[in-house]
């Protein structure tokens, strides 16, 4: 036996004359290259292992109760693996030759990325990957469609390649640089939320201090964390209560769960934050301007955030759809804005059946009607992703909205043609 520190390092003994005697396999080879000054592993030496090896390269490592390798965490907090002749970290291999993912000291699991920063793939005895990675280097997970559960693949002995807390939730995994490695479900839905000390879970935040959902490049949906249970899991703030996050382009996401019913966010004390008809709809008292009243959490901060006039921004549930605002005294809807202020029409409701196009409302002489901002000034209606759109009449001439005095917010350049800011 060889003795460790107090970090479980490798603590190498020394000769008779100060020199650091280095252990070797059964056919004489050096285990590790060592600083001869300090006897540190020499992670400079090319092609050398920063840990100690067997002679057929897997890694020398320490296990847990559980049976699974534990690495060593160096001084600048990554963990410690060995390397193979590209530099690339390895992973430690198992009685039968398969690959196993390590843990750290403190439990969490390390799937390595390659100089491309990709996720290196476990492979079992027989060569063959353990999971699968999609084009933007998350991994993929089957999950069990009872449970929702994600089917936690296992090595060459049967045991399960990640590990979970004791509620069988999967622990958020790590690479070597101890940057946290995405694992989705089918559908591109996180399955390991990132959480902080007390469980809550966390995401990346806006300029305006709101939570931030990831977009799955395949299907331009939000990647929403889940539960075990397969729901949304809603992030909270630093007060505990649970918050609206919103996607790339600032819209609020109001999740809904298995069955369709929207997930509403509750405070603290668990009472909610928002309230919900039975279709669905978001119902919100409006102020004498007839403007949606946001409630506010403990904090004092809305719920949902508004655009700089104090309008809604447009709501979407998990699958990108427009959720409805009503009127909680009248029940009809309230029209919803994109983050630039300009009311957005849905393209599920508002499409005309023979072109395709958004239809702009009319006014009773049959003209494209336009909605003003908190300045009195016109404003166009937008699309879903904020596009704006230029209302044409029966003639077929452009709509130009007006500002308060009248006068034209839309030039025309040189040649009349329209110049849409």
């Amino acid at each position: 036996m060889l003795p460790v520190d107090n970090n479980g390092n490798l603590v190498l003994p020394k000769d008779q004359n100060g020199n650091y005697i280095v252990p070797v396999d059964d056919q004489g080879n050096n285990l590790v290259e060592v600083d001869p000054e300090t006897g540190k592993p020499d992670s400079q030496h090319i092609g050398a292992p920063t840990v100690p090896v067997n002679s057929d390269g897997s890694q020398i490592t320490k296990v847990d109760a559980n049976g699974t390798p534990v690495v060593n965490v160096g001084d600048d907090g990554k963990p410690v693996l060995a390397k193979d002749d590209q530099q690339n970290p390895m992973y430690p291999k198992n009685s039968s030759g398969g690959q196993n993912i390590p843990v750290t000291n403190n439990g969490n699991p390390i799937i390595p990325t390659d100089q491309n920063n990709q996720p290196i793939i476990p492979k079992n005895k027989d060569g063959q990957d353990h999971f699968a990675v999609d084009k933007d280097g998350n991994i993929v997970l089957h999950t069990n469609p009872e449970t929702n559960k994600p089917i936690i693949p296992k090595d060459d002995s049967g045991k399960p390649l990640l590990p979970t807390d004791k509620d069988g939730n999967l622990i958020p995994p790590k690479d070597q640089n101890n940057n946290p490695v995405q694992i989705l479900d089918m559908f591109g839905n996180s399955l390991v939320p990132k959480c902080d000390e007390f469980g809550n879970v966390q995401l990346p935040k806006n300029p305006d201090g709101r939570d931030t959902l990831p977009v799955n490049a395949s299907t331009n949906k939000p990647v929403l964390p889940k539960d075990n249970n397969g729901n949304y899991v809603a992030p909270t703030n630093s007060n505990g209560d649970q918050t609206v996050p919103v996607d790339q382009n600032n819209n609020p996401i109001i999740a809904k769960d298995q069955n369709g019913n929207v997930i509403v966010p509750k405070d603290k004390d668990g009472n909610p934050l928002l309230e919900f008809n039975d279709q669905g709809q978001l119902v919100l008292p409006l102020d004498q301007n007839n403007k949606p009243i946001v409630p506010k959490d403990s904090e004092g901060n809305n719920v949902l955030p508004v655009d700089k006039n104090g309008n809604l921004v447009l709501p979407k549930d998990s699958n990108g759809k427009p959720i409805d605002v009503v009127d909680a005294k009248s029940g009809e809807n309230v029209p919803s804005v994109s983050p630039g202020g300009n009311p957005v029409l849905d393209d599920t409701k508002d499409k005309d059946p023979e072109t395709g196009g958004l239809l702009v409302p009319m006014d009773d002489n049959n003209r494209p009607t336009l909605q003003t901002d908190g300045d009195d000034k016109q404003v166009l209606y937008a699309d879903q992703n904020g596009n704006k759109i230029m209302p044409i009449d029966q003639d077929g001439e452009p709509v130009v909205p007006k500002d308060s005095r009248g006068r034209d917010l839309i030039k025309t350049d040189e040649n009349g043609n329209l110049v849409i800011p």
